[in-house]
């Protein structure tokens, strides 16, 4: 059965890009399906990034500007969609690279599975050079639907793998541009979407090579940055107990950090708050870890 095209929007939020953004834009033109559109907006950066996409000769890619440096990829993102004339939104971050097939293999997925609003695939990592790979996938294999508590409870998708149908996210408001959602912002958007349809990770299907390096988002934002916003914004939606474990479990993230750095009063707080929530079993390593630093004092 022949199946019409749908018209692909990709976007990428742009800021201080110029080391990636070839290998990035390579990724994009070398797509096997290419019937879409390439959304680029620059966060006002203060490299060559604008002037590099702006010589790009190819008429799909269409460049725009923030009026003010936002401060994170929400804003950039929102002003991406609200451009974009795509059927499906694909989310691609300027330091990362999509396979040939990555959007050809999603899109036949999303036509077969027409109730499937959201989805997700794995990635490999590479390192800074991306000359070597470091990881052959971030996430496990297997294919998952991933229902509104399980996302809530920790982000299983990755957002260079991420495609979903643009009257999805019209319909929920688009990403939230609070700075507290900054480096989390497409996970609270896959929650409130997995409120209303349904989602799927794919980790049999890598769709592409995720670049480590020190300027990595995920990595500067530390375990309580904006945690707290995102699960006061949505704990009213969930079970009591899911919101305990959570919760508890957020706060023991944020303890082993800080026991890690150094940190011993904010290890205190959050480790007997975790405690107040849940008591795990594991959390005995650390109490044992923080003994030891004692004595050693």
């Amino acid at each position: 059965m022949i199946h019409k095209k749908p018209l692909v929007s990709i976007i990428t939020a742009m800021f201080n890009g110029q080391d990636t953004l070839d290998d990035c834009y390579r990724s994009v033109i070398s797509q096997t399906y290419k019937d879409f559109e390439w959304l680029v907006v620059d966060d006002q950066s203060t490299d060559h990034s604008f002037e590099m996409i702006s010589n790009l000769p190819d008429s799909r890619i269409r460049l725009l500007q923030t009026s003010a440096n936002t401060g994170g990829p929400a804003a950039p993102r929102n002003l991406a969609v609200d451009n974009s004339k795509g059927e499906f939104i694909a989310i691609l971050d300027q330091d990362d690279i999509w396979d040939p097939d990555k959007l050809e293999r999603q899109l036949y997925f999303m036509e077969k599975n027409r109730d499937i609003g959201f989805l997700s695939c794995n990635m490999r990592v590479i390192d800074d050079c991306a000359q070597r790979v470091t990881r052959a996938a971030i996430r496990k294999p297997g294919l998952r639907y991933p229902d509104a508590n399980d996302i809530y409870r920790e982000n299983p998708f990755l957002s260079s793998a991420i495609i979903l149908r643009r009257f999805i996210i019209e319909d929920i408001g688009g990403f939230d541009e609070r700075p507290e959602v900054c480096g989390r912002d497409e996970w609270e958007l896959a929650i409130r979407v997995s409120l209303k349809y349904r989602a799927a990770f794919n980790g049999d299907h890598i769709a592409g090579s995720y670049r480590s390096h020190q300027r990595n988002l995920s990595l500067a934002i530390s375990p309580s940055f904006g945690m707290n916003y995102l699960r006061n914004k949505h704990d009213h939606r969930f079970p009591d107990s899911l919101v305990r474990d959570v919760r508890g479990r957020d706060c023991y993230n944020i303890a082993r950090a800080a026991l890690n750095s150094g940190e011993m009063d904010v290890f205190e707080e959050q480790i007997s708050t975790a405690a107040s929530y849940r008591s795990y079993y594991k959390w005995k390593g650390l109490f044992l870890k923080y003994k030891k630093y004692c004595q050693l004092r």
